[in-house]
């Protein structure tokens, strides 16, 4: 797999990405162990706090990030108090929720440092992009992350 052809990439790929799958539901289960239930949520509130100021210095602009840090305040309350079986089944979700907030708040502080520069611009309007298409992904991950380990019905052909 060393040559640079496009199917020999595509199997390389192919290999790897359940090693990547396996890291992410092991850092997902690590994030919900001991950053959440562990620490009594210590560590989210403290992101919480300093990423609301930081969303309330940018403006208007980062009104979906107090969405979506809501978002992952409710989830982490659920995940806290449901049954350990159904807290994990939600770890994957409530990773990728925690990565947009913390993507969100990066957005949010490049919106409200601009300097008017070109560069500053640039990096501004990315900002505001990405906070204009965080709410439908937070929800999403949201969701998810507390739906349960539960088939629903329809899927599991009954």
């Amino acid at each position: 797999y060393t040559r640079e052809w496009p199917i020999e990439q595509g199997v390389r790929d192919a290999r790897v990405l359940s090693v990547f799958e396996g890291t992410s539901g092991i850092q997902a289960l690590d994030l919900m162990h001991r950053r959440l239930m562990r620490d009594d949520a210590a560590s989210l509130h403290a992101f919480l706090r300093v990423a609301r100021a930081d969303a309330d210095a940018a403006g208007p602009a980062a009104q979906p990030l107090h969405r979506a840090l809501d978002q992952l305040e409710e989830a982490g309350a659920f995940l806290r108090s449901a049954e350990r079986v159904e807290a994990e089944a939600g770890a994957t979700a409530f990773l990728k929720l925690a990565i947009l907030t913390a993507q969100g708040w990066i957005a949010a502080r490049l919106v409200a440092r601009g300097n008017g520069s070109p560069a500053a611009s640039t990096l501004t309007d990315a900002g505001r992009y990405f906070l204009a298409r965080l709410a439908p992904r937070a929800v999403l991950a949201a969701t998810e992350a507390m739906a349960g380990s539960a088939v629903p019905a329809t899927l599991a052909g009954s």
